[in-house]
């Protein structure tokens, strides 16, 4: 396929920022994925690395940034 020609379009999207407690549950739900996915998509270290950043998050009380679609 050739893209030469084509036009990059910038998508429109808007920051979304959770209060901090709903990135607390955020996060919390984010490590229960990892401990779903262990031994499926992501070895045992790679999920318990996953696991301690993600609660390195929830001590640092952080509250989550994403950006949504409009």
């Amino acid at each position: 396929m050739d893209r030469k020609d084509w036009i990059i379009l910038p998508q429109e999207t808007t920051l979304k920022e959770l209060n901090e407690e709903e990135s607390y549950a955020k996060l919390l739900v984010l490590m229960h994925e990892f401990e779903e996915e262990r031994g499926h998509s992501l070895t045992d270290k790679q999920a318990d690395a996953l696991k301690r950043v993600v609660a390195s998050l929830i001590e640092a009380r952080a509250r989550v940034r994403s950006y949504q679609d409009e």
